[in-house]
């Protein structure tokens, strides 16, 4: 008996190759035939992931500029940030930053990008993520009057 072989949505498969690849070129010359650049394969995985977990920041910054979410997170709760952040890119990291990637967002095991970073010991990583991590909201009481 024949074994019958899956067919992935060719698109999104290639999207994601591309972006593992780092090709930037390849990219830009695949986008205009892309419905949705943050498609995902059966695991949550985006392009922008892909290429964060990889540390390839001018992909990332080329998915970016064209869309990509950089909150999204894969079926782990891991976001394109907090896998950058877990590999050490510290560029990536930067990047991420500056397209609006939220900081606190937390994975299944409940830590940050930068609980991530320090517990790897990518101190680099670690002190950009602390320059923008949100400021904790100090509430002022209201004087009450009588």
């Amino acid at each position: 008996m024949a074994a019958k072989l899956r067919q992935w949505n060719t698109p999104t498969a290639e999207l994601l190759r591309v972006a593992e690849s780092g090709d930037v070129d390849e990219l830009l010359r695949l986008l205009p035939g892309v419905d949705d650049i943050n498609a995902r394969n059966r695991h949550g995985t985006t392009a922008l992931m892909k290429a964060a977990f990889l540390g390839h920041e001018p992909m990332v910054r080329a998915l970016l500029q064209h869309g990509a979410d950089p909150n999204l997170s894969r079926n782990d709760r891991f976001t394109a940030l907090a896998l950058a952040a877990f590999f050490g890119h510290g560029e990536t990291v930067k990047a991420l930053i500056e397209y609006g990637a939220k900081t606190e967002a937390v994975t299944r095991a409940g830590a940050s990008a930068l609980t991530w970073a320090k517990l790897r010991t990518f101190d680099e990583v670690a002190r950009c993520l602390e320059a923008y991590a949100p400021k904790p909201v100090r509430a002022t009481p209201t004087p009450v009057r009588n």
